[in-house]
């Protein structure tokens, strides 16, 4: 598996990655909950400026980079989006759940939550788009 594959995913786990650091804070901080902003987008590689493209257009995602966590190094469980996004939502590895080919129907065993449920019954409002 080739570096350029590995980084084809970055941009996602990036925004899982900024999310899971801000939810460390919900126990933490009984008082005031943070802002979480979650974003997912696939397929784009490295190619935002704020990643060192110089003919990339982002300026907004360039914008946000600048006002809070960059990741370097971040790693995959699968080596396509469907299974990896399994794994991020649920914290189970994808050929755990039967989720690791992609377009795969795998229903989530009662005992094991997405972890959108935590942030919801925390009083969040999640959505997708």
């Amino acid at each position: 598996m080739t570096t350029r594959h590995l980084s084809r995913h970055f941009p996602l786990f990036l925004g899982i990655l900024l999310s899971l650091f801000a939810l460390t804070g919900i126990a933490a901080a009984q008082q005031a909950k943070p802002n979480i902003l979650w974003l997912s987008y696939e397929d784009s590689g490295m190619h935002v400026g704020c990643y060192g493209d110089k003919d990339a257009t982002t300026p907004n995602m360039d914008k946000f980079a600048t006002q809070g966590t960059r990741y370097t190094r971040a790693f995959t469980n699968a080596g396509v989006c469907a299974p990896s996004r399994s794994g991020i939502i649920s914290g189970c590895f994808p050929n755990t759940l039967g989720s690791n080919h992609m377009r795969s129907r795998a229903d989530l065993p009662a005992a094991i939550q997405p972890f959108t449920r935590f942030l919801r019954d925390a009083g969040y409002y999640c959505t997708k788009a």
